[in-house]
């Protein structure tokens, strides 16, 4: 895959919205993808506020994987994201949910049922 492509869902009444987003990386372990996409969106300013809550190993469908959760703030207030990140082949994807920090916890399903059903082609 060349360059970047994303995708973005919202649904009504859904209090954020899912990203797929399919970003080629440079490194092999999705921690240090992951690791870099934080320090690059730190520095060039892209979180205000951001605070790191953890940068993890998983796994994902069978393959090495990275999930990042954060909080930052935007103009609509404080948001938390969770960001999953794994490669298929050469094709790396990231599955990004953003929500109000007051419904993470209602909202979170969203997250969990779609990466439960998500099938990269």
């Amino acid at each position: 895959m060349q360059g970047a492509a994303r995708v973005r869902f919202r649904g009504p009444g859904m209090p954020g919205y899912l990203q797929v987003d399919l970003t080629p990386w440079e490194e092999q372990d999705p921690v240090e993808a992951l690791q870099t996409v934080e320090r690059n969106s730190t520095e060039q300013g892209f979180l205000p506020e951001y605070q790191r809550i953890d940068i993890r190993a998983a796994e994902y469908q069978g393959v090495p994987a990275a999930e990042w959760e954060f909080t930052f703030k935007t103009s609509s207030g404080r948001q938390r994201v969770i960001d999953r990140a794994f490669r298929i082949g050469d094709d790396c994807y990231a599955l990004y949910w953003q929500v109000p920090e007051a419904n993470w916890q209602a909202g979170k399903r969203y997250f969990t049922n779609f990466t439960r059903t998500f099938r990269p082609k």
